[in-house]
């Protein structure tokens, strides 16, 4: 009980944050509107989190999601999941290819940020990404599940299978256990969340058949 306690009066934050991104996963496997005002929350914590232990690349990464979070909240309330537009979606091939396209463009630079970025900006190289690779290819892939999540995709939950098991990768090799378990246990959640919303896509079109 003594190490429990100890464990949390040390990880407070930390904590909170495990929290609230587990009840953020929760509501968007609900297909929940409650995910975006938990969703904007939640990148502020990270964002302190990492400005205090000096991950200046995960607060670029945060600060992304937290527009991102605000833009998919106003276009969820322009358009409600009752109305035919507004309904969950299946990815088609032009969104995947402009996306694979972006994740080209970009992924050079990106890496290179990640190796040695802070090196450009003066500062201690122990700052930059302790494996490069998994760390690009994870926020590349977070950043479409973004987009795609403010489209309501319902592949936005493969988005996140992928970036997931990259981050379980990078907290491991970090010897960060308890954050890799976390991650761990999002891989399920988003499979869980994937089928979730296959099934309230077929209600969708099942109901709009019976409106006509």
């Amino acid at each position: 009980m003594d190490l429990i306690i100890d464990f949390i009066s040390q990880n407070p934050i930390q904590i909170i944050a495990a929290i609230i991104t587990f009840l953020w996963v929760y509501f968007e496997i609900k297909a929940s509107m409650w995910m975006f005002p938990i969703g904007v929350i939640l990148p502020l914590i990270w964002i302190f989190l990492s400005w205090q232990s000096r991950f200046y690349g995960n607060i670029i990464v945060n600060a992304y999601y937290l527009i991102t979070t605000i833009i998919g909240w106003v276009m969820w309330v322009r358009h409600p999941k009752q109305s035919e537009d507004g309904g969950i979606k299946t990815l088609d091939m032009k969104v995947l290819l402009w996306s694979l396209l972006a994740i080209s463009i970009v992924s050079v630079p990106v890496y290179g940020m990640l190796s040695d970025c802070f090196g450009w900006f003066g500062l201690a190289p122990d700052q930059t990404s302790s494996l490069p690779w998994a760390d690009t290819i994870s926020t590349l892939i977070s950043f479409v599940g973004m987009v795609w999540l403010a489209l309501k995709i319902k592949e936005q939950w493969l988005c996140w299978f992928i970036a997931n098991i990259l981050s379980a990768i990078v907290f491991f090799h970090a010897n960060d256990p308890v954050s890799g378990f976390i991650f761990l246990v999002n891989v399920v959640l988003s499979i869980v969340g994937y089928l979730q919303w296959i099934k309230f896509q077929k209600e969708e079109q099942k109901a709009l058949k019976n409106n006509y």
